[in-house]
């Protein structure tokens, strides 16, 4: 690891605990994929189900290391595109929001930041279209931007709450909140915003200044990323 010059990340791939011990910095989180997964996919699983798991991974984890967070990656997209395993292109932007900024650290892999929705493109042959889906690059352009500002939603401090759902959780430190709600559906879902969430907020992608009351509105897929 002491090369002049250069910093070295030591990746393993695969998700076993002994991975760190062994000198590795980070490992796969492939408990949190299959979870994401199950929320998105056919089974609709309670988007609280990514809580558990998350705390699960992180119970196996010593301070200092940390577990790779993806939705996709170069087995899965030859299996199916992030397009059909979460939804659509929304769909698949949603997954991408909660996993970038859940806990970890997160991998995009080549080709869904422009919504490569076909397993042909990774045959050898095919190469990636890098002007389609511009709106799409442009939303993942925007959320990896702040992601990288903001020393807050890579390290606050994490508080989830529970839905079935809407991923509802904050990162916080002492002297910012930043608040995820994410639609994991296909339908409009109305969210009971927690007494401790309501208040004013400005949202960071459109800087728009919103006030959350009792309940709060989410379309199909919709995600905000507020803070104060």
């Amino acid at each position: 690891k002491a090369i002049p010059d250069k910093k070295l990340i030591l990746l393993a791939e695969g998700n076993r605990a002994d991975h760190f011990s062994a000198g590795f910095q980070i490992n796969f989180a492939w408990d949190y994929l299959g979870s994401i997964k199950n929320v998105f996919g056919v089974n609709k699983t309670a988007v609280s189900s990514l809580f558990t798991t998350n705390n699960n991974e992180y119970g196996a984890v010593p301070t200092g290391k940390q577990k790779l967070r993806f939705t996709t990656n170069h087995d899965e997209s030859n299996i199916a595109s992030p397009i059909s395993v979460y939804g659509s292109k929304n769909g698949a932007l949603a997954a991408s929001v909660i996993t970038i900024f859940l806990k970890g650290v997160p991998l995009l892999y080549c080709g869904q930041e422009v919504g490569v929705n076909s397993t042909v493109i990774y045959n050898g042959v095919n190469t990636i279209d890098w002007t389609a889906n511009s709106e799409m690059q442009l939303a993942y352009q925007n959320i990896m931007s702040f992601y990288t500002a903001s020393t807050t939603a890579r390290y606050g401090n994490l508080t989830t709450y529970p839905d079935v759902n809407v991923a509802v959780f904050q990162k916080s430190t002492a002297t910012e909140q930043v608040l995820f709600l994410v639609n994991a559906r296909t339908a409009s879902q109305t969210l009971s915003v927690p007494a401790v969430l309501q208040g004013n907020w400005n949202n960071v992608l459109t800087g728009e200044a919103i006030t959350l009351s009792g309940s709060v509105l989410l379309t199909g897929f919709q995600y905000m990323i507020l803070k104060k």
